[in-house]
């Protein structure tokens, strides 16, 4: 079905050079007059998330958009009769102590100051904890106790109405191949990511059925974990989200520590978001530009130097990453059409945080360049993660190689009644065994 889904977005994008990207409908380009541009409200955010995350410019980025797609989520876009939504959901893939959970709680005082709910989930959740279950809850009416069915909600329903909701050491999604359960979660969240109506999630139980459509929007933090990529990332999770690696260099790590040192240095250690400017005026103007998007209700529309440069893309695309062939280049394609639609909601964000309803061509020029960052970033994350996997696989062979001698080993010792053997002969196993060990 997912195949289908593919060939749909691929006829939709590449008709008529891309003249078949239309906002509700209106094929004609109009709108307001481009007004002087506005303060770049993503580089003030950039610039306070990394006084909590240092150097984590990418993320910091990554970070706002999943927040103002989240504010901005009942604008839509069409790509022929498909509504596109402002949302996005980001992956982000990085060494630990790198700073990924360190901007969690500036992350969600932003978006609880624009009146955005967010949940932290720390490690893996069950189905339950995610969508809800029915449970019998026994209550007193009228002097007599009765049994009643309730629905206890999960953090995924809790949150229908939109949310930003951060999965913390979310390794487990990297491991899914591992586990069924898993599996069953992400299909449930990779619903959640669809736009409406495909966004439509049911859960049968023994007690009733749960069925919502969830807009909200989701964060993954992990470390990276040596997996089975190819198996994990074909599946259609990673491709409705941004997905960004960052493997630490030296030289960043260098400038981590640095940044550290320089905080601590500093007479005000702690930064009161109550009583900073800085960020009071950001979060003012986010209000007032999601009042004028209430107000005003744009209905986004690319100009021709836009369009002209998004039928580009595809063009951009096979020049840096048609070298891919295989599975790798399969792969990638699944990348291709996805990433236009991310392209297009993340210009779609510029435009409307300079309160205009006209895509330009600096906005689609700002959201390819951070789109193409991340794919940069895949390439890399191929690399190692199909390298680190077959580390990982080779000492498991080795060690069950090694598990497997010492028990022929430990057979042939003589135990008296208790179990128990001679100092003598442990010795010398220990010593044989070694002999068996460095020579394998």
């Amino acid at each position: 079905m997912e195949e289908s889904k593919d060939e749909i977005w691929e006829e939709d994008l590449d008709l008529g050079d891309f003249d078949k990207l239309e906002i509700g409908g209106i094929d004609e380009i109009v709108g307001s007059e481009i007004e002087e541009e506005k303060r770049n409200l993503e580089l003030e955010f950039v610039d306070l998330f990394t006084s909590y995350s240092f150097t984590n410019i990418t993320y910091a980025k990554l970070a706002f958009h999943v927040i103002v797609g989240q504010l901005f989520k009942n604008v839509k876009f069409y790509l022929g009769n498909r509504p596109i939504d402002m949302r996005v959901h980001l992956f982000y893939v990085s060494d630990s102590g790198s700073g990924k959970s360190s901007a969690i709680s500036f992350i969600k005082n932003v978006a609880n100051s624009l009146n955005i709910p967010t949940a932290v989930i720390r490690g893996e959740v069950s189905e339950a904890g995610l969508i809800g279950s029915y449970v019998l809850v026994r209550k007193i009416e009228d002097g007599k106790a009765v049994d009643k069915i309730e629905l206890q909600e999960g953090v995924l329903k809790s949150l229908a109405n939109g949310g930003i909701i951060i999965f913390d050491e979310a390794g487990f999604v990297l491991k899914s191949e591992e586990k069924q359960y898993t599996k069953n979660l992400l299909g449930y969240l990779q619903a959640a990511m669809d736009e409406p109506p495909n966004n439509l999630i049911t859960k049968i139980t023994a007690l009733g059925e749960i069925v919502f459509s969830p807009l909200a929007s989701f964060i993954f933090l992990t470390y990276p974990i040596p997996f089975k990529i190819m198996e994990v990332l074909r599946g259609g999770f990673f491709q409705r989200l941004i997905l960004y690696f960052r493997k630490v260099s030296k030289v960043e790590w260098e400038n981590i520590k640095n940044e550290y040192l320089r905080k601590l240095a500093e007479e005000n250690i702690k930064l009161d978001l109550s009583t900073n400017i800085q960020y009071t005026n950001l979060i003012n103007e986010l209000r007032e530009i999601k009042e004028w998007v209430e107000n005003s209700k744009p209905q986004l529309k690319f100009t021709k130097e836009a369009k002209e440069f998004l039928n580009n893309f595809y063009k951009k695309f096979d020049e840096r990453y048609g070298k891919f062939e295989g599975e790798k280049g399969d792969l990638f394609n699944s990348f291709r059409i996805r990433s236009m639609v991310e392209i297009c909601k993340l210009a779609g964000h510029y435009a409307i945080l300079n309160r205009r309803d006209k895509v330009v061509l600096e906005d689609v020029e700002k959201a390819s360049n951070l789109i193409f960052d991340c794919l940069d970033s895949l390439v890399s994350f191929l690399e190692w993660a199909s390298e680190a996997y077959v580390k990982k696989e080779s000492w498991e062979i080795y060690w069950e190689r090694v598990r497997k001698e010492w028990y022929v080993l430990v057979r042939r010792l003589k135990v008296d009644s208790n179990g128990f053997c001679s100092l003598e002969d442990f010795k010398n196993l220990i010593s044989e065994f070694c002999g068996v060990s460095s020579s394998s």
